[in-house]
């Protein structure tokens, strides 16, 4: 029962608390690509992004979200990634896309902040179930 509680939707997701959140988001991102391009240059493969992009298709599709331009170029890196995994041996795709991501993200923060309200509530909701 103490359980059900904590997995209850916040009363009111404020916008500081989301901004908190989306800040500490883009910065984990962030030293992610950068550990994966340094990973790249050093030992000739990228895996951290990688895993990442996996994990957020993973709850994209899990919590049927709304499919946007960032999650569209994840997608987009995720596959080409797997395609120079077994054809190259490499990745590099991703921590690139993590990084345009990253940009795009801080020009249309708004607009992101308000989709991730969205996908939030769904995803409270679907724990409620």
């Amino acid at each position: 029962m103490k359980e059900k509680e904590e997995l209850q939707e916040p009363k009111g997701l404020s916008t500081e608390s989301l901004e908190k959140a989306l800040g500490a988001s883009l910065t984990l991102l962030f030293i992610l690509a950068s550990a994966d391009l340094l990973m790249y240059h050093f030992v000739g493969t990228a895996a951290l992004t990688v895993v990442a992009h996996s994990l957020s298709l993973a709850l994209y599709l899990k919590h049927q979200l709304r499919l946007d331009l960032v999650k569209l170029l994840e997608m987009v890196a995720l596959i080409i990634d797997g395609v120079l995994i077994f054809k190259e041996g490499y990745a590099l795709a991703c921590p690139l896309a993590t990084l345009v991501v990253i940009i795009y993200i801080g020009l249309n923060r708004d607009r992101h902040l308000l989709r991730m309200k969205k996908d939030l509530q769904k995803v409270f909701a679907s724990k409620q179930k």
